[in-house]
């Protein structure tokens, strides 16, 4: 993190300011005999090779990192969400991701699209 500078200009006004970013803080979850360490710079890649539907993706993160997803954004569009109505939560559930994403954005995923970004809370 030393190497990295910031830097901010403003031509309206003669205004010039360096700076050093900070340390992100370190946070915990999991068993607390073991914690699982995490910050907001962190990401969880999920490749499973194929494209696996809604409720394999939070089955996969209650497994493998302990932790139960209550909401689910690709860019603007909002994928799941624990407040939905049960109806279209249980459709949802049962779709593909890259299906999912390209209704709900209603924008087709480009050929070459190898993964999807997605907020998970």
């Amino acid at each position: 993190i030393e190497d990295f500078k910031n830097a901010f200009l403003n031509l309206a006004i003669p205004f010039v300011t360096l700076s050093e970013p900070g340390k992100a803080p370190e946070n915990t979850y999991g068993n607390p005999d073991a914690p699982t360490k995490w910050t907001l710079w962190d990401r969880f890649d999920v490749d499973e090779g194929k494209d696996i539907t809604l409720a394999q993706f939070i089955d996969l993160f209650e497994e493998r990192h302990e932790l139960e997803i209550s909401m689910i954004s690709a860019g603007v569009c909002t994928i799941y969400a624990f407040f939905q109505k049960q109806a279209e939560k249980k459709k949802r559930l049962g779709t593909k991701l890259s299906e999912l994403v390209a209704q709900i954005s209603k924008q087709a995923l480009a050929p070459h699209q190898k993964y999807i970004n997605m907020e998970v809370c």
